[in-house]
């Protein structure tokens, strides 16, 4: 298969390349287009206000794709319309260091790149991993590759090479996968749960720079109760891999009816 790679660590980043050399052992094609340097927390901005510039990545000899110094995003889709030899049949994104879950999905940009693939139709991937230093992420993507297997053998009809019938790309879906540490020493369930939509808590530590200047640091307090039915940050805590499939369209199906209902016939005097 065809997988084209980005996040938003950076072309260099441990997990990226985790994934690459996975993915090239098995015997796949792959194609990297990331960013040249760290864009976290980017989300799905793009850059089209000045140019973007894109550097050949190599491993030695061996051509792996392109550095684009723009977000997850630009890099997608640079890579889609214009950089990548062949169209992908899989997008993957990560495996970022640090969990996306809950409210943090909106802002991920390792999120953000899965979503620009979903756009075009392509099936995409968002891998995170609990943030540890020196994590083991090619230990990450053994664990995280059999949760992956099914969902991507399920997108493609069985013995063919095209994908199944167009209606399944029209849902355009994301597959948002977290890994806790946990997972990387012993088996662990997965789970497959929503997203915990409340925020966050959120405080701002303060302080003085050394020259003197005042400083806010956001920090993120953690939601005290279960809810029901679980979420993906919760999964988390007790130790579960969660994959929580994601939608481009946001669109809410029943607020629609009531408005539409609320404002028919409704005319505005000119």
């Amino acid at each position: 298969m065809k997988f084209l790679l980005t996040n938003d660590d950076g072309v260099n980043a441990a997990g990226l390349r985790a994934v690459e050399y996975f993915l090239l052992d098995l015997g796949h094609e792959v194609f990297v287009s990331a960013p040249s340097g760290e864009q976290s927390g980017v989300s799905r901005s793009i850059t089209f206000l000045t140019p973007l510039f894109a550097t050949k990545a190599y491993d030695g000899l061996r051509f792996r794709g392109y550095a684009v110094d723009g977000t997850p995003v630009d890099c997608v889709k640079l890579a889609l319309y214009e950089l990548c030899p062949w169209r992908p049949d899989v997008v993957i994104s990560g495996i970022n260091g640090g969990l996306n879950a809950g409210i943090n999905i909106h802002y991920s940009g390792t999120v953000g790149g899965a979503f620009e693939a979903a756009v075009s139709g392509i099936l995409s991937f968002a891998l995170s991993l609990e943030y540890q230093d020196d994590a083991p992420y090619e230990r990450a993507m053994a664990v995280l590759w059999p949760v992956m297997q099914p969902i991507i053998e399920g997108h493609w009809s069985a013995g063919e090479e095209k994908p199944l019938a167009a209606e399944q790309h029209k849902s355009h879906l994301i597959y948002n996968i977290n890994a806790p540490t946990l997972a990387l020493h012993q088996p662990c369930p997965v789970s497959v749960v929503p997203m915990e939509s409340r925020r966050n808590g959120i405080e701002f530590n303060s302080g003085h720079c050394p020259k003197n200047r005042r400083y806010y640091w956001a920090t993120h307090d953690l939601l005290p109760e279960q809810p029901n039915p679980p979420t993906d940050v919760f999964a988390l805590r007790q130790g579960h891999i969660t994959v929580t499939p994601l939608e481009i369209n946001m669109t809410s199906d029943a607020q629609l009816h009531r408005l539409q209902e609320r404002l028919q016939g409704i005319h505005l005097q000119s």
